[in-house]
This record gives C-alpha cells, sequence and structure tokens, in this order.
C-alpha cells in the first residue's frame, strides 16, 4: 500500500479507506500506472473523494437542503475534478448529479425502493465508477472492447460492495436521511420480504461474473467480484433478525411522530 494511503487510514480518512476497501488502489497498480504518476493520481483521487463525501454528508444531515449549500459542494468537487487528465472526469460527474437527484427525489415523495436494484447501485456506484474509468484510462495499448471487458468485470465487483454497503450500514442509515435501498425497502414490505428479493437478484451477478475474463485485468475483476459476492450472500442470510428490528423501531418512531 502507497505510504501516504497508509498514513490517511491510521488517522481515520474515509476517502483514503474507499481507495483501499473498493480496490481503486490494486487497480492503479494492477493497470502498470507508472511510479512517478502513481502517487499525484491517487492523491488527487482521494481529495475529489473528499469533496463527494462532503456532498454526501448534506444529504445525510439537511431534509431541506438550501441551494447554496449544494452550489458550493458542487464548486468544491470541480475544482478538484478539474486537476485530474481524463477524458472521463465529464461523464462521471454526470453520473454523482445522477445520484444526487435520486436522493433528492425522497423528499419529493418518491422513494428509493420504487427505483429498479440495477439501477439504483449502478447510480450509487458512480464515484467508484468513474474513478475505475480514470484509471483504466491510463492503461496504453489495450484495444477499446478489451478496455470495455476490464470496466464491466470491476464493475460487477463495485456493484455488489455497494449492496454490501447498504447492508452494512442498516443501523447507522436508520439514524440519518441515507438513501439505503434495503432499508428502505424493508419499511415497506418487510425485513423478511425484502432480504429474499435481494438474495435473488444477487444471484444475478453469477452469472455476470461468468461472462467476463479472458484477460489478466479483467480475470483479477471477477476474482473480486466472486468473493464480493460471496460476503454479500453471507450478509443477506444472516441479516434479518437485526432488520427487523430496526424496522420496528423505524415504524415505531414515524407512529410516534
Amino acid at each position: 500500500m502507497d505510504e501516504t494511503l497508509s498514513n490517511s487510514l491510521l488517522i481515520r480518512d474515509p476517502a483514503a479507506e474507499l481507495l483501499v476497501g473498493r480496490r481503486i488502489v490494486d487497480f492503479v497498480h494492477l493497470c502498470v500506472v507508472p511510479d512517478q504518476d502513481r502517487a499525484c493520481l491517487l492523491s488527487r483521487l482521494g481529495e475529489l473523494q473528499k469533496a463527494i463525501y462532503a456532498l454526501d454528508v448534506i444529504g445525510e444531515n439537511h431534509w431541506d437542503i438550501p441551494p447554496a449549500m449544494l452550489s458550493n459542494a458542487w464548486k468544491q468537487i470541480r475544482e478538484k475534478a478539474c486537476l485530474i487528465d481524463s477524458s472521463q472526469v465529464d461523464s462521471g460527474l454526470r453520473g454523482i448529479l445522477r445520484y444526487q437527484e435520486m436522493e433528492l427525489g425522497i423528499r419529493k415523495g418518491v422513494p428509493v425502493s420504487s427505483i429498479p436494484n440495477g439501477e439504483f447501485y449502478e447510480a450509487k456506484s458512480c464515484d467508484v465508477r468513474m474513478m475505475r474509468r480514470i484509471v483504466g484510462g491510463c492503461v496504453s495499448n489495450v484495444p477499446e472492447r478489451a478496455y470495455n471487458e476490464i470496466i464491466a468485470a470491476w464493475q460487477t465487483h463495485d456493484e455488489v460492495t455497494e449492496i454490501m454497503d447498504d447492508l452494512l450500514d442498516l443501523s447507522e442509515d436508520s439514524k440519518t436521511m441515507n438513501g439505503n435501498r434495503l432499508l428502505c425497502l424493508a419499511k415497506r414490505i418487510g425485513a423478511g420480504p425484502a432480504l429474499k428479493a435481494y438474495h435473488e437478484y444477487l444471484q444475478r451477478f453469477h452469472a455476470r461474473i461468468r461472462q467476463h475474463g479472458g484477460m489478466p485485468l479483467a480475470e483479477s475483476g471477477c476474482l473480486a467480484a466472486k468473493n464480493a459476492l460471496g460476503a454479500a450472500m453471507h450478509l443477506v442470510s444472516t441479516t434479518e433478525c437485526q432488520l427487523e428490528l430496526i424496522v420496528r423501531r423505524a415504524r415505531a418512531a414515524d407512529r410516534a411522530a
């Protein structure tokens, strides 16, 4: 692990944790980004992610969000993004804006549980997907078809890990205005049926993983996705009691309000 990232983890830096936990650092090494560019790229990705997290915090802690607050957050995001030389930045920022629209939709009576699983988790992984494409663009002499195969394999991993986040953060997200789709669905139809729906959805990823591969960068993405999928399936099978308790408390709070 890069020394700067290691030091960041020691002082609880969520952006650095994401770069490590979502395998962006590994991906940088797998893509053989030159040593002289690696530290700078990771540093700039980390600064961009901090700005994105600042936007997330606004949504988690404010129901009525002042436009000026959003505008300032986006100013910071664009300033950090401008430091990264990649054609993938603009489309990545559009993805972040799309996910922001989903979270703002909650305030207009559109629950995230009404958004299909695939559409929601693809949008929720927008920041990681943008970084993945930025790093992948550093790989030279790779045909477009091979590049797309690499990104697709790792995108499967990224979507599964977003589902894992919703599973792991149930208790924390029940105390904020966070768009946890699983929690929202469980409040609507019950913990058991919600987890059953997620189990069925996760099963589909087995076929997606088998579709990718054939070159080392894609194979590594498939292996990472397979490991993440196994962990997510385990969480789905062991989370019902916790989720049921959270849902009961949330419904009781809603009745008391």
